[in-house]
């Protein structure tokens, strides 16, 4: 495995990926996961501020790399859409 630098994947393009399917980040969340680029960094399944609703949108908190989750539940609870919200 390559070692990916702090922010590399900023601007990367976003990449698909089910959830489901990624490795946890700890034994005791259901949400975090290793993201699947860098295996180093985490992803945390944002929550929108106001509804407090999973969003389907989220980005590495070591390499940048932003996801977009497939799933429609995570977890058990509903993702939002937010790229097509309808």
């Amino acid at each position: 495995m390559t070692k990916v630098a702090v922010c590399a994947n900023v601007h990367a393009p976003p990449i698909k990926v089910s959830h489901a399917s990624l490795r946890p980040a700890s034994g005791e969340s259901l949400y975090r996961k290793r993201c699947p680029v860098c295996e180093t960094g985490v992803l945390l399944v944002y929550r929108d501020p106001v509804s407090f609703m999973l969003r389907s949108v989220d980005r590495c908190i070591h390499c940048g790399q932003q996801v977009i989750y497939t799933d429609r539940y995570i977890a058990g609870e509903p993702v939002v859409n937010v790229l097509d919200p309808s």
